[in-house]
């Protein structure tokens, strides 16, 4: 047994490691209900067009917050964050898309060991794109795994684990929203009883774990000879970043808004990526159908509705995206 705290959350100490915006409404959750006496979180880093270093969104918070907040450019025999840790004598420490693995060190820097937030049905989609994978794959449901930490990747055994079903136009933002309200809630039920013993934890059945990869920028290139749900799937899974493109006379073509259509014409005279329109709508073929094009954004300008688009681009009906 870690503790006897179940009476007052407040007494209850945690060290959270996050940095990505899925983090951020966990971490209001656990500041509200718990005490968060240190965060830890990636770097600040160069990002957009000019390069500004942007600070991680948790340590906005942290900020807001006035808690203490580390950002080590390294963890593994880091004997300074391991003695910052303990000096905060947390119960537990709490990792949800941190964006590091953890080494063996700091598994058990706490009474109540790590315990981490993954976005899907474990052992289902171990790794870092849970969310994506599960959209890419038009998945119906996905969920919220809440687990202990140990040395392999989100093989950890189960605190407890709840389905969200994913609704036909969940893009990556939604979906993620609904997550992490769903994580926060299994969170700040689920640690006291853990930390009093009172979880009973179910291992993992190895022969069913399946595995996504790191998001990469060419990910969202499209291929217009696939099925339109194909390429919508991707789109809804790519929406926050880094959006699908494709090219429009050699220039980097991003579909910002697409929409799903069933259009009653045969669309098989025109060619894959070939721009057409009909009743007033714009629409781009695909394999076995079309998608309707809705916002654009053409390589160094900005996103523009696709009626504003045709207006300074009078020959873009009937071109052909690659």
């Amino acid at each position: 047994m870690f503790c006897q705290k179940q009476m007052d959350k407040k007494n209850i100490k945690i060290v959270f490691l996050g940095s990505a915006d899925f983090s951020v409404p966990l971490l209001n959750f656990l500041i509200e209900e718990f005490t968060v006496s240190l965060i830890i979180t990636e770097e600040d880093k160069a990002a957009g067009r000019g390069k500004k270093i942007v600070s991680p969104p948790t340590k906005i918070l942290a900020t807001t917050y006035n808690i203490p907040c580390l950002q080590p450019h390294k963890l593994k025999f880091n004997n300074e964050l391991i003695e910052e840790i303990q000096k905060q004598e947390p119960d537990i420490l709490v990792v949800a898309a941190y964006g590091k693995i953890l080494p063996k060190e700091l598994l058990n820097v706490a009474p109540g060991g790590c315990i981490n937030v993954h976005p899907s049905l474990l052992p289902k989609y171990r790794g870092p794109s849970p969310i994506q994978t599960a959209l890419v794959n038009g998945d119906q449901e996905t969920g919220v795994s809440i687990i202990k930490l140990n040395e392999r990747m989100d093989a950890g055994d189960i605190l407890v684990q709840e389905k969200v079903d994913i609704a036909e136009n969940d893009t990556y933002e939604l979906l993620a929203e609904k997550l992490a309200q769903c994580s926060s809630k299994n969170l700040v039920s689920v640690i006291p009883e853990y930390l009093n013993d009172k979880v009973e934890l179910q291992k993992q059945d190895e022969t069913q774990a399946t595995y996504c990869y790191m998001i990469d920028k060419l990910d969202g290139k499209i291929d217009f000879t696939q099925d339109a749900d194909v390429i919508y799937n991707k789109y809804r899974a790519f929406h926050y970043w880094p959006n699908v493109f494709c090219f429009y006379k050699k220039l980097k073509f991003d579909l910002c808004e697409i929409k799903k259509t069933d259009l009653e014409i045969d669309v098989s005279e025109y060619l894959s990526g070939q721009v057409f329109k009909f009743e007033g709508k714009v629409y781009v073929k695909c394999g076995n159908s079309a998608l309707e094009l809705q916002t654009v954004q053409i390589e160094g300008k900005k996103a523009v509705s696709i009626k504003d688009f045709i207006n300074g681009h009078q020959d873009f009906i009937g071109s052909i995206l690659v």
